[in-house]
């Protein structure tokens, strides 16, 4: 069966309904009509929430400034409150209405896919990986992870068939020397 390695941007491109969210819920539906061996880090599942969190403070932090703007323009004389109140009602609602449903979606999207996916376990070996990665490629920390996780499972998992590593982010994978590093490993490289 053909291992499909993901990292945190395809559950991203799922729950908030991304340009490549329909590519993605095929390898997903592929996964869970074992058609394809879905693989990704575990610790990539903390991330998708964190970055949800913080989406949520922007938005939040949007509000409040905006209802600081709107209580500025009610001093003013002739200003229209009822107005500005109303426009202050309706950001607040479609604000929340999307944090409430991309949290939805994500919590839908995080339970099909760890029914179907296998999860890599962050070990000593990975760790240690993932730091050589980092200083070697300039990659985040939560990148170099990822590349060692996927390169680890490589080395646990040797298989003839060629595998795919799928991202999104093509500023950290992309590299002429990573992409070889993971042809080696008989692991072809494709950006969603």
């Amino acid at each position: 069966m053909r291992r499909v390695f993901v990292e945190t941007n395809f559950l991203l491109e799922l729950a908030f309904q991304q340009e490549q969210a329909s590519f993605c819920e095929k390898i997903l539906q592929a996964a869970e009509q074992h058609v394809i061996r879905l693989i990704a880090p575990v610790y990539g599942l903390s991330e998708v929430f964190n970055r949800l969190r913080t989406a949520k403070q922007g938005r939040d932090e949007l509000v409040a400034a905006i209802q600081e703007e709107i209580k500025q323009h009610q001093r003013e004389a002739g200003a229209d409150a009822d107005d500005m109140e109303t426009l202050g009602r309706l950001l607040r609602g479609v604000l929340l209405a999307r944090t409430a449903t991309q949290t939805e979606r994500l919590f839908q999207v995080v339970e099909r896919f760890t029914r179907s996916a296998t999860m890599i376990s962050i070990t000593p070996e990975i760790v240690v990986a993932g730091q050589r990665a980092f200083v070697e490629n300039s990659l985040s920390l939560h990148d170099a992870l990822v590349l060692a996780s996927v390169q680890q499972q490589l080395l646990n998992e040797p298989e003839q068939e060629e595998c795919l590593f799928v991202s999104r982010d093509e500023k950290a994978f992309k590299a002429t020397r990573l992409v070889q590093e993971l042809r080696v490993q008989r692991c072809r490289y494709k950006q969603l």
